[in-house]
């Protein structure tokens, strides 16, 4: 067996560990254990609850009098304090711990836009049961969530901008479900969040609607039956830019207050409340069953009941916790709380059994946090046998030429972890301050490469050990919303470099890059060189726009994509006539046949059977496979294309044409400089063919290049950079019936196959001793990839967005080391076969 192959099975193995262990550990839904022991169900303190909670209202603007007068006179006038959300400061985990008591992690990541009923036992649907009437006004995510729990549902309207104020509707809504008197209402209002999103919290329009939202709410209450308690928080707070989402202060503290039947007055606690202890509050108001699940606690302090009752409510409350806490880890794991539950049933006094029940809770609440998601045992088993297989498959890789890159990459991981987790938590406008300095800094090498290649290679060549951590090395350790820009201008700057001076060569050549043309041409024909800066012009919405990556004008009309992906297929058979080896080793009419046969599959994949679409998925690029083995590489290209007919999105077609295109701009480019340098051996000597071989800055660049492509080309095909906007129809084909697995599957192999024909068509056209560096350092710099998502994933990942962003690239990634690895292989295999010198054949412009 070939060593490429060798790679691949180790590769395979390892993106099959990776993807398991992330969805199978980390991100496995939390299953809660059975349980019988309920809650302590009291006799009602109230018989109607107003729950309003302002969406991503901060606790120091709702306390300043100057901009919210009533707010911070109601904390003051009122029982209040500050209530912290959980380390997910999303509302979607807010409402996960209002209805349940559980915290939000990691699937948070997945449901806060599109949230499903919880697997934990909730307290309204335990209200439903025992015949009280719940009603919801305002954010739909309760009724996705609780649904059945309520009675009658008044949600926000769809659709609208983010920066629209549909408070009106909401206030409506409220006054006409309280005048049904129901035991239940809860009244979210989300508007005040869409405003911060929109202009931020210091804006002169937030502030001015906060100001008014005061002024409404206020009057709302005071409109309200004495019978009727109320309850006023919260659901996140807010950084300066209004997102939230970390697990930092500001965006966690959030307001509480709460008066009428059954609160006592006058409750100022010191310390900062939980949000996971409202539901269990809220239910003993009602006289309901409190969740089962619950990791919180009753707020007996908060209410108006004897001493005596306190103390049995907060015992009661510890041992349904500890009962739940022993059925998910264990006794052993709680002993501490198993000796702190028997002093609270212990005759003491009052406060004490309090103590002790509130001891319960946080012994209970803390191991369980302990062994779930990122702080689990077995997260950490996921990370170092990550780091360990990955170091194997490296070593197989490069051998012992890794270990004098392991320093400088371990400081750079350790590094760039670190500015993810730091920057996002930095107060105020700080943290896009430090993201522009860092992308200023970043650039500066670009900047270097573009306007002083022969001055920055030979840089590199003097700190070999050291120049892999700034290329690619800065653009796999950056944050993924940083890798986006940064690999557009990789892309730009590279091909650019390639597509105008070919490869830098040695740094020994006595003049600059540029000054060679003055004395050249360009590396390539300018028609050829205008339609690669065009394609890089196409894909620059891609480079630069995190969501609504493709344009708007590209979904006018119902087929608009058809028709766009038609006319560039077009264009990429334009671009290979243009270039004088396409048109040696390509008949035009076997080129026309074979952008007709990419036309047509696009359209037959509306049409056939699901059976016949599966297939042609797989069968078309393992002719393509085989057509390259028959040394009709170009021919296999287009095949390539036609595989991935059957399994795209029309809109797909705007990031995969525009990436093939520079792709063989930039290996066309630089295959004609080196057949220049050997035409000028005769004449010269051969110390000016070393002079003109690709040197080491060019490895470096060409690797650069490659991954910088190849996550634009993600990007594009994703139309944004989250997985949101991934094809979930992938290999469907009108199925109404598909398994989960063939739309994995196809989804993975529609990424691993536009990856593989962008790679291949770079690297087929370089020559042999170029493609036996690059592809090593491609393998190394995706398994780098891959360890620093994973590194930012286990220790900043208790951000929302943060976990977002890594788990939404990691795939790729893998996808991207799968690619290269068989890219690797079927090269090899090409060459073992005689047809690895093709590019020897491109004539000579000279």
């Amino acid at each position: 067996m070939s060593r490429p192959f060798i790679l691949l099975v180790l590769v395979s193995a390892l993106i099959a560990g990776v993807a398991y262990g992330v969805m199978g550990v980390v991100l496995r839904p939390d299953t809660p254990p059975p349980t019988q022991l309920r809650g302590p169900r009291t006799d009602p303190l109230t018989k109607h609850l107003l729950f309003v909670v302002v969406d991503g209202l901060r606790y120091d603007i709702a306390t300043n009098p100057e901009l919210m007068p009533r707010f911070s006179e109601a904390m003051e006038r009122n029982s209040s304090a500050e209530i912290w959300a959980g380390r997910v400061s999303m509302t979607t985990s807010a409402i996960l711990s209002y209805g349940t008591g559980q915290r939000g992690q990691l699937e948070q990541v997945v449901n806060n836009l599109t949230p499903e009923p919880p697997p934990f036992n909730n307290w309204l649907e335990n209200a439903r049961s025992d015949g009280l009437v719940l009603m919801l006004v305002g954010d739909p995510a309760w009724a996705r969530m609780y649904g059945p729990a309520f009675s009658e549902k008044r949600l926000d309207p769809k659709g609208v901008a983010i920066d629209f104020d549909f408070n009106d509707q909401t206030f409506r809504d409220t006054r006409e479900l309280l005048a049904k008197r129901p035991n239940f209402l809860v009244a979210h209002f989300v508007t005040p969040d869409h405003q911060g999103h929109a202009y931020g919290v210091h804006s002169e329009r937030y502030l001015k609607h906060v100001h008014q939202f005061d002024r409404r709410l206020s009057d709302l209450l005071g409109e309200i039956a004495p019978d009727w308690t109320v309850v006023v928080t919260s659901d996140h707070g807010a950084a300066d830019s209004g997102t939230h989402g970390a697990d930092v202060p500001v965006q966690r503290r959030s307001p509480l207050y709460a008066y009428g039947p059954g609160i006592t007055k006058n409750v100022h606690p010191k310390l900062p409340l939980d949000q996971v202890d409202l539901p269990n509050t809220l239910a003993a108001l009602l006289g309901t069953t409190p969740p089962k699940q619950s990791r919180g606690q009753v707020l007996t302090d908060w209410l108006d009941i004897t001493e005596a009752k306190r103390a049995a409510i907060a015992c009661e409350d510890a041992e349904r916790l500890f009962a739940y806490g022993e059925a998910r880890l264990g006794e052993a794991a709680i002993q501490e709380a198993k000796q702190s539950l028997d002093r609270c049933k212990a005759q003491g006094s009052y406060k004490e059994r309090e103590l002790a029940a509130r001891k319960v809770t946080a012994v209970v609440d803390t191991q369980i946090g302990l062994r779930t998601g990122l702080a689990s045992q077995n997260a950490l088993v996921l990370l170092m046998l990550s780091i360990l297989a990955s170091g194997i498959v490296a070593w197989f890789a490069v051998g012992k030429r890794l270990l004098w890159s392991l320093p400088p990459a371990l400081f750079l991981g350790a590094v760039g972890t670190w500015l993810v987790f730091s920057v996002e938590r930095l107060p105020g406008h700080w943290p896009n301050v430090c993201r522009v300095a860092l992308f200023i800094a970043c650039n500066s090498l670009a900047l270097a490469a573009l306007v002083k290649p022969l001055w920055l290679a030979k840089r590199f060549e003097q700190t070999r050990w050291l120049a892999p951590t700034l290329l690619p090395g800065l653009l796999v350790a950056s944050y993924p919303a940083n890798t986006q820009p940064e690999s557009f201008v990789a892309v730009a700057v590279i091909g650019v470099l390639f597509c105008l001076l070919g490869p830098i060569g040695s740094s020994s050549r006595r003049s600059d890059g540029w000054e060679r043309l003055r004395v050249n041409r360009t590396a390539l024909e300018w028609p050829r060189l205008i339609v690669a800066l065009l394609a890089l012009l196409v894909v620059f919405p891609v480079g630069v726009h995190a969501e609504s990556a493709l344009p708007s004008w590209l979904f006018v009309a119902e087929r608009m994509p058809l028709s766009v992906a038609v006319g560039l297929i077009g264009c990429y058979g334009l671009s290979t006539r243009l270039d004088p080896h396409g048109k040696a080793s390509l008949k035009t009419s076997t080129l026309v046949f074979g952008l007709l046969t990419v036309a047509a599959c696009l359209v037959a994949r509306r049409y056939v059977p699901y059976q016949i679409g599966r297939a042609a998925l797989i069968l078309f690029p393992i002719i393509a496979f085989t057509t390259a083995l028959l040394g009709q590489r170009r021919f296999a290209t287009l095949l390539g294309l036609a595989g991935f007919a059957w399994v795209s999105r029309d809109r797909e077609w705007f990031a995969l044409i525009p990436t093939l295109i520079l792709a063989e701009a930039a290996g066309d480019a630089w295959r004609t400089r080196q057949q220049e340098a050997r035409d000028s051996e005769p004449v010269g000597t051969r110390h000016e063919v070393r002079r003109h071989t690709p040197g080491y800055f060019d490895i470096i660049l060409g690797v650069t290049f490659v991954f910088g492509l190849l996550f634009v080309q993600r990007v594009g095909i994703t139309g944004q950079l989250d997985f949101g906007g991934m094809d979930l129809a992938a290999g469907a084909f009108d199925d109404q019936h598909v398994p989960l697995w063939v739309v994995g599957t196809a989804l993975s192999w529609k990424y691993i196959l536009a990856e593989i024909i962008v790679v291949t068509a770079f690297l087929a056209r370089l020559d042999l001793h170029s493609q036996r560096r690059i592809l090593p350092a491609l393998i190394l710099t995706y398994l780098a990839r891959v360890l620093a998502l994973l590194l930012q994933l286990f220790f900043c990942g208790s951000s929302y967005w943060t976990a977002l962003r890594v788990i939404g690239d990691l795939p790729f990634s893998l996808t991207g080391l799968g690619a290269v690895a068989l890219s690797w292989w079927a090269l090899e295999l090409w060459r073992s076969r005689g047809r690895g010198q093709e590019h020897a054949l491109v004539p000579s412009r000279a």
